[in-house]
């Protein structure tokens, strides 16, 4: 391009060399340009999708999981009085709690970005129902003051409910480790975007300032060539005439 650009200019007037050399100039500094601000765009688009699908919801995630652990501690709790008012208080705890779990999962739902993510969500609503149904069996035996139906509704819930819980947990925190992976996945990848944008700027740069040089060059001796050899021609005329 340098080779072309010299041999261009050797053939053209002196304005167009000096326009010529501006426009060839902020073509490169515009490409740069270009490059910089799409790579600030992308990785912002980027970064932005990282914290809503990954970042929140992780939280989301975490906080669904502590939810639906409260909410089994009521439940054992409410089986495992002989108090109508403590009794009625761990329902009325577990209740709010399942409050909390079901909107903790619609805002999972919201941030699900892949096959694989959307796959687990649909075993953790499945066993998620499973463990309901066994749960309100379990209450509707256990909270009373009755101790026989306490004991059946406690052992119901070691052989039952507790498996049941299990389930549901293990596919939440398999949906937390998917949303922990992914991230780091798109974190490397916005790391090595950030590295080759930059390496395409310094590469633009250097290249501008090297055609830069070059044509200042070229300019410079395309003016003070002729001038040389305009003055050269003045001394030896003023010589001849001296003569």
């Amino acid at each position: 391009m340098v080779q072309y650009l010299k041999k261009i200019f050797r053939t053209e007037k002196i304005k167009k060399k000096i326009m010529t050399s501006f426009i060839v100039v902020i073509v490169l500094m515009s490409i740069g340009t270009t490059l910089g601000a799409i790579t600030l765009f992308y990785t912002t688009r980027q970064y932005n999708a990282a914290l809503e699908n990954y970042g929140f919801s992780q939280g989301d995630i975490g906080k669904a999981m502590i939810s639906f652990a409260d909410m089994r501690s009521a439940t054992r709790a409410g089986i495992g009085e002989d108090d109508t008012e403590l009794i009625a208080e761990s329902v009325k705890e577990h209740d709010a709690q399942a409050e909390e779990c079901s909107k903790n999962m619609k805002l999972i739902k919201e941030c699900l970005s892949s096959k694989e993510e959307k796959a687990i969500y649909e075993k953790i609503e499945t066993t998620m129902r499973e463990y309901y149904t066994i749960e309100a069996e379990v209450l509707e035996l256990g909270t009373t003051k009755d101790l026989s139906k306490s004991v059946q509704a406690q052992k119901m819930a070691a052989e039952k409910l507790d498996p049941a819980y299990d389930q549901v947990y293990d596919n939440m925190k398999d949906l937390l480790d998917l949303k922990e992976k992914e991230g780091n996945a798109l974190k490397s990848l916005l790391l090595k975007a950030i590295n080759i944008a930059v390496i395409i700027l310094i590469v633009v740069l250097i290249i501008s300032i090297s055609i830069s040089n070059v044509l200042a060059r070229t300019v410079s001796n395309a003016i003070a060539t002729p001038l040389q050899e305009l003055a050269e021609r003045l001394k030896l005329s003023l010589i001849h005439i001296s003569e």
